[in-house]
């Protein structure tokens, strides 16, 4: 049923936003040249004041993007039994987040097998990071110094729990 041209959803049915366009992403990311990438911890207030204000600006709703995956952290949990603090985020708008065509960051969170040392986790979730920003449009040099500083800030809250070598993967495993 149509309401005042817009399509009512039952429920709790979510709507799909459509993906950004790559000009879209480029927009955003010149919009915010200076600090495209702000690094921050989860729901803080900063981080909140940074979505906010962002929201307001682009008219877009936005999420917190973990660097290393909650899934990733959780894992680890399971094979070392240690519970590692994972609160460090990037605000992103949703439709750069969440992106299909990209799977813009989570996208070997369904992967097999999942790794099995710390250090390997949080670089999958670096790499993916990354990877993902860059594909979006944003500099090379800001997504570099973001990922840098996430990276710093995951090792700094977990002394010592990315100690160690990542053990060689069998001959088996393709990657």
């Amino acid at each position: 049923m149509l309401s005042g041209g817009a399509e009512q959803l039952k429920g709790t049915q979510k709507r799909k936003d459509p993906d950004m366009t790559p000009e879209e992403m480029r927009r955003y990311f010149e919009q915010y040249k200076d600090d495209p990438v702000p690094v921050g911890e989860y729901w803080r207030d900063e981080m909140k004041d940074i979505i906010g204000k962002r929201a307001q600006e682009t008219g877009l709703p936005f999420e917190q993007h973990h660097v290393w995956p909650v899934a990733q952290a959780e894992e680890i949990f399971k094979v070392t039994g240690r519970k590692y603090k994972n609160n460090t985020v990037v605000p992103l708008p949703r439709k750069i987040h969440q992106a299909e065509v990209r799977k813009l960051i989570h996208k070997r969170n369904e992967q097999k097998p999942k790794p099995q040392h710390p250090r390997e986790s949080l670089l999958q979730g670096i790499q993916d990071t990354r990877n993902g920003l860059l594909e979006a449009g944003c500099d090379r040099e800001k997504v570099n110094e973001a990922c840098l500083k996430a990276l710093r800030k995951i090792k700094s809250d977990n002394p010592g729990g990315f100690d160690g070598k990542i053990p060689p993967k069998s001959k088996g495993d393709s990657k």
